[in-house]
């Protein structure tokens, strides 16, 4: 009984000798610890980039879809369409992703609003192309704008 009293102190010797050096703060030092790093510079240049990408491409698209029902070629327009959705959901989905990194608030306001707009005009059937072309192209200015002011 004596011996297990006494291997069981110095296990809890040892064990608290080996927590104490897993902390290498100095007594009478308080750690500090990081904040976390504020990215909405980061943010603004891949969002600024993938919007100005992706309203270059609806636009081709658009274009290339005006000529496809001029021309009659349904098969045409139904892979524009699809093109189409695949562009503005990705965009969307990317501004949301972007969202939700640690960015100042305003930039954050203005990336989901951008995905909530390119997702409604992609369901609505009463958007006309010049409506649509010209909310995008909204979008991309208030990001500008906003990333500029940030």
């Amino acid at each position: 009984m004596r011996k297990l009293m006494i291997t069981a102190v110095v296990i809890a010797s040892a064990l608290g000798g080996a927590a104490a050096c897993a902390n290498p703060t100095p007594p009478g030092v308080v750690p500090t610890t990081t904040a976390p790093a504020d990215q909405t510079k980061e943010v603004c240049a891949t969002a600024i980039s993938e919007s100005t990408t992706a309203t270059t491409t609806i636009k081709a698209k658009l274009a290339e879809g005006n000529q496809a029902a001029v021309s009659g070629d349904t098969a045409k327009l139904a892979q524009i369409e699809a093109d189409l959705n695949k562009a503005a959901t990705d965009w969307a989905a990317k501004l949301t992703e972007l969202s939700g990194k640690l960015i100042k608030p305003e930039v954050k306001t203005v990336l989901v609003e951008g995905a909530t707009t390119i997702t409604s005009i992609m369901s609505s059937t009463t958007v006309s192309q010049a409506e649509g072309e010209a909310k995008l192209t909204e979008i991309g200015t208030k990001l500008v704008a906003v990333c500029a002011s940030a």
